[in-house]
């Protein structure tokens, strides 16, 4: 069972039609450099490289077929944001146990399908997203995260 908002079930599903699209384009190409070469397959590297991008994509869609079949959708209540919980932005401190370097960040937590670090968005799967879950303000706890150890405080919640 996959959870996701109903945000995050779209983003699967574009995931899913952009990688079709390609899949398509693949098999386009594939059937041009059969044909071009005239001799087929053999002695083709430019055929045999489509067909394993061709096969690396059908299993990527594979597995997306399957996560959206069996997805789940989350409803967000905005009424109940004094803890941490998907759907609402969090700040928080994360100071490193070893060096005791701290930083301060802004986090959305969404779902596997939503997620997008480099924009702010973490899954609730995520080591970070998991430890942060059932948080509340001013809570601290130690986690293990795959940086090192770290001390994370949770000093805002919102909804977005």
């Amino acid at each position: 069972m996959t959870y996701v908002t109903l945000k995050g079930k779209a983003a699967l599903q574009k995931r899913l039609d952009e990688k079709l699209q390609r899949l398509k384009e693949i098999q386009k190409e594939k059937a041009h450099a059969y044909n071009a070469s005239g001799d087929g397959w053999h002695d083709n590297p430019g055929w045999v490289q489509l067909g394993q991008q061709e096969e690396m994509l059908s299993t990527e869609i594979g597995h997306l077929q399957k996560k959206l079949s069996e997805v789940k959708i989350v409803e967000i209540s905005p009424e109940n944001i004094d803890q941490v919980q998907l759907g609402v932005s969090v700040t928080f401190k994360q100071a490193n146990k070893v060096s005791g370097k701290s930083n301060t960040y802004k986090f959305l937590i969404a779902t596997d399908g939503e997620a997008d670090v480099r924009k702010g968005i973490i899954s609730n799967n995520s080591p970070l997203g998991t430890a942060l879950i059932g948080m509340k303000v001013t809570d601290c706890k130690t986690v293990v995260l795959p940086a090192g150890e770290f001390e994370i405080c949770v000093l805002k919640i919102e909804m977005e």
